[in-house]
């Protein structure tokens, strides 16, 4: 007989939340029974011996929804729950998760580069700053009127995409949150790239620009707390840095180019500027995040000569390829994507209209692995030329991405394509 337990425990319908916001809302499910009575607990330890709330209630309503504010802004929490049955058997605790809730006073000041040759060119800012203690815990809060990608010591801030993701700019912009205690060092030094995104990219079935505004702009704040009690803020503000980068321009119909031979070098004096913009609209963040969530490769050659490579990855994906390669400084290479192939032999991009979908790289000496960063494509067949090579195709990765959702249910048929139709619809 199966065991009485409680599992898939959620806070705000996510699996492991960095921080919600209120009402709070914790919802569990049940294995071999019917609750009559539940105990959920939330402290700021993981072990639990320090309690904040410990509800008990009598009800089989799964769901338990914290309305008042009884918890401390910007602390760590850890919740469970047990359940005890109508046979009186008593489960064993869930699994624990842990939130927050962020309350973030800005002092931190929206900026872009004061001078721009092409606005349309991604910039790059950076900051650097000193720790002066062993650290408790540090946190970034960020958004970007654009689309951002963050890098703390050279290494990634998150593993999610198109932060902070798509909006009605007019009234609202997510912000997000990330933990980067352990990122943390001594001597740091913090990188932004921004792109266009929606706010100012290529958007709508008239793929006009310019739809939220003119340029992109970014807003960061650093919070470090230390154990010795001090608490810090590093913000955004003209202290930062401009410097150049190797993308040339990223859009999400049209997609990137990327110069490797372009080094971060500091544009002139670096001037960043600071502008106005109303904070009140910003919001954490609310939904999935777009991650990576599996790899495909190529399934059939479909031409291969040194000029160029057709491959089919055996099914619709959203996302793009990542090839490694090799090539001489200042060689062009181009990945075109495509849905529908022509008698097998010939793209199909009627159905894109204007849009590109096209990813251009110029390689330097020391090039080895070419994707883009700020656009995506939805394809089955890509193209790649400009290699001067046949290349392997075990050297293409299709790298997939979706928002990352929970997969609640799935079903298996006798018919071969109506389960492929099945996983494909799950981003697999």
């Amino acid at each position: 007989m199966t065991k009485y337990r409680v599992y898939g425990l959620r806070v705000n319908n996510q699996r492991t939340p960095i921080t919600v916001t209120y009402p709070v809302t914790f919802t569990w499910k049940l294995i071999s029974g019917k609750q009559k009575r539940y105990f959920l607990e939330i402290s700021t330890d993981s072990d639990f011996t320090t309690l904040v709330l410990n509800i008990e209630k009598f009800t089989s309503n799964t769901k338990f929804v914290l309305k008042d504010k009884m918890l401390d802004w910007n602390t760590k929490y850890y919740v469970r729950v047990r359940s005890l049955n109508n046979k009186d058997e008593l489960s064993e605790w869930s699994t624990v998760h842990t939130f927050e809730l962020p309350v973030v006073e800005w002092s931190a000041k929206w900026i872009r580069p004061k001078k721009q040759n092409n606005p349309d060119h991604p910039f790059l800012t950076k900051y650097n700053f000193k720790t002066t203690a062993p650290i408790e815990k540090a946190r970034l809060y960020i958004t970007a009127q654009g689309v951002y990608q963050a890098s703390l010591n050279g290494n990634r801030v998150g593993n999610d995409y198109f932060r902070p993701g798509f909006t009605d700019y007019n009234h609202r912009l997510q912000y997000q949150q990330y933990d980067i205690t352990n990122l943390l060092q001594n001597e740091n030094e913090i990188q932004v790239l921004v792109a266009d995104g929606w706010f100012t990219g290529y958007y709508g079935w008239d793929q006009s620009k310019d739809k939220f505004g003119h340029r992109t702009a970014l807003l960061a704040q650093l919070q470090i707390e230390y154990i010795n009690g001090e608490k810090v803020t590093i913000g955004t503000n003209e202290n930062w840095k401009f410097f150049d980068n190797p993308i040339q321009s990223a859009d999400i119909y049209n997609g990137e180019t990327i110069d490797y031979r372009v080094r971060n070098a500091i544009i002139g004096n670096g001037e960043m500027t600071v502008i106005n913009y109303p904070n009140k609209k910003l919001v954490p963040q609310e939904g999935p995040s777009v991650h990576q969530i599996t790899t495909l490769h190529p399934q059939k050659v479909l031409k291969s000569t040194p000029n160029e490579t057709i491959l089919d990855m055996g099914q619709n994906m959203v996302g793009w390829v990542r090839v490694k390669v090799h090539g001489n400084k200042g060689q062009k290479v181009i990945t075109r994507y495509a849905e529908i192939m022509v008698k097998h032999k010939d793209f199909y991009t009627d159905n894109l209209r204007n849009a590109k979908a096209m990813d251009t790289y110029l390689l330097d000496d020391d090039t080895e692995v070419i994707e883009p960063h700020f656009t995506y494509h939805g394809f089955r067949y890509v193209q790649i030329k400009g290699l001067g090579y046949e290349l392997n195709s075990e050297d293409v990765e299709g790298i997939v991405l979706s928002s990352k959702m929970q997969v609640t249910g799935s079903f298996k048929t006798d018919n071969e394509k109506l389960n492929r139709l099945e996983k494909i619809s799950s981003g697999l």
